[in-house]
């Protein structure tokens, strides 16, 4: 009998974990979303995209997610990170084919590219692979 005690009392507690865990991973999308942007403000552009990714992933179609993608993207834009950037822009298009940021998406994929060749043709050109390095300005 102990042991079926012991057993239920471990069970509520793991209830109790539970519903306290998903009232703080539910957290407003507005309130997440301002965090972000007080966090970007701050300088610290690490956290606003943890709170940034927690409104999309936790309410997908509320109004701020599409925001809160966009501003993944724009951090994955701006760090150089192209391989994220890709994966997140086709993240949001998508959920949000017809986002209100989506030409913006697009412009900093196009953006991108561009800077990639660039980055292509400029080592290129330090290693001495002219044939590599015309070709790579030649796309831009």
């Amino acid at each position: 009998m102990k042991c079926v005690k012991t057993i239920s009392r471990n069970i509520m507690v793991g209830l109790i974990f539970l519903i306290v865990l998903t009232s703080i991973v539910r957290a407003d999308d507005a309130a997440l979303y301002k965090e972000g942007l007080d966090y970007l403000k701050k300088g610290q552009s690490d956290f606003a995209l943890l709170r940034f990714y927690r409104v999309v992933q936790g309410s997908p179609k509320s109004e701020y997610a599409e925001k809160a993608q966009f501003k993944v993207i724009e951090y994955f834009y701006q760090s150089g990170q192209s391989l994220e950037l890709a994966q997140e822009a086709k993240k949001y298009y998508d959920l949000f084919p017809q986002g209100e940021n989506i030409n913006n998406v697009k412009k900093m994929i196009e953006e991108n590219e561009v800077r990639v060749l660039r980055k292509n043709g400029e080592d290129a050109f330090n290693k001495g692979d002219w044939k590599s390095c015309i070709e790579s300005f030649k796309a831009v």
